[in-house]
């Protein structure tokens, strides 16, 4: 297309070129304003999550509780808000109260959206504390398979749950597959054998 002829065009479709053009700026600029809103969110959350810690270290629970609260309620989309869960379930732990512990840690296993590890690690921390309230069959059920980074706990503690079932055999195979995922010299190898000893003989 020639110069006059791309003016031609121009002129012929000047209203189209006009509504494109304003379409793109506004998207542009609600890009830009979304970006700018994350940024702050990220910031503001940041902030909140810092004095939940430091409010924790200072033994003020109920204004880290509030904290942990805000960044679930306003927050929780982001890492920050997924992280105040795991100090909420600490918090309820503190306070004997179980149930919201439970809750809390239920929440984060079964979220699919959680950074690396994070899901593992809160399916890890229910199984501890169905295992605490005697409820090994619960535990087997929200242990983590394919998470290499916690291997050696799940084992270990899909064994205790096993073991508390009185299935020894199946403790006594999940002991050895905790052994095998830990490196030969760790020192936590004598703990897990002499859990392994403890089952005694399987009928």
């Amino acid at each position: 297309m020639t110069g006059p002829e791309l003016s031609a065009w121009l002129q012929r479709h000047s209203k189209l070129v006009l509504i494109i053009s304003v379409l793109i700026l506004f998207a542009l600029l609600a890009f830009f304003a979304y970006d700018k809103h994350q940024r702050a969110q990220a910031a503001h959350a940041a902030v909140l999550f810092n004095e939940l810690q430091m409010s924790l270290a200072a033994g003020q629970t109920a204004t880290a509780r509030a904290s942990a609260e805000t960044l679930v309620h306003d927050y929780g989309k982001l890492a920050y808000g997924k992280m105040a869960h795991f100090y909420l379930a600490q918090l309820d732990l503190d306070a004997h109260n179980f149930q919201g512990a439970e809750a809390q840690l239920r929440f984060l296993s079964q979220d699919r959206s959680l950074p690396t590890g994070m899901q593992a690690m809160a399916q890890i921390r229910l199984a501890r504390l169905y295992l605490e309230q005697k409820k090994p069959q619960l535990a087997l059920h929200v242990l983590p398979h394919k998470d290499p980074a916690f291997a050696v706990l799940a084992w270990e503690l899909r064994g205790d749950a096993e073991m508390a079932l009185q299935h020894l055999d199946l403790a006594r195979q999940d002991y050895e597959k905790a052994l095998a995922a830990l490196p030969v010299q760790d020192p936590y190898r004598a703990f897990l054998q002499l859990k392994i000893a403890n089952l005694g003989v399987t009928e």
